[in-house]
């Protein structure tokens, strides 16, 4: 029996390596950073839809507290954390939940979000449920 890479072992863990990252590539997987800007009474919407789980680190930039919130698929919203100014948490969703930043304040604010998730994640704006 004739071994592909019986000799060369370290061309295989090489050849192995390529094949894994670029699986990763494909598929989206990896984290993304943004800066997100969520006027007064209006949320940032993340996922709702997405097949697989992800993940979400929220960092508050702005001057007034920003409420984390996790949609279901059917539709119930709970509270899962406050965030005050500078303050940051990491936060999982189920797949097909939606990911709610809730700016209740009377100003406008910024988030820094650093996103995981194997698939694609829809994005937009509602008014402050």
């Amino acid at each position: 029996m004739t071994y592909l890479f019986a000799r060369q072992p370290l061309a295989a863990t090489r050849l192995l390596a390529l094949w894994c990252a670029a699986a990763l590539a494909l598929t989206g997987c990896g984290a993304t950073n943004s800066t997100v800007n969520i006027e007064p009474g209006e949320q940032f919407v993340l996922g709702g839809g997405s097949g697989s789980a992800f993940r979400v680190q929220v960092q508050n930039l702005g001057p007034g507290p920003i409420t984390v919130r996790s949609r279901s698929a059917g539709g119930e919203v709970s509270d899962l954390a406050v965030l005050e100014p500078d303050e940051q948490e990491t936060v999982r969703f189920p797949a097909r939940a939606s990911a709610l930043l809730s700016n209740a304040s009377e100003f406008a604010t910024q988030v820094a979000v650093r996103i995981w998730s194997v698939g694609r994640l829809g994005m937009g704006y509602d008014p402050v449920e």
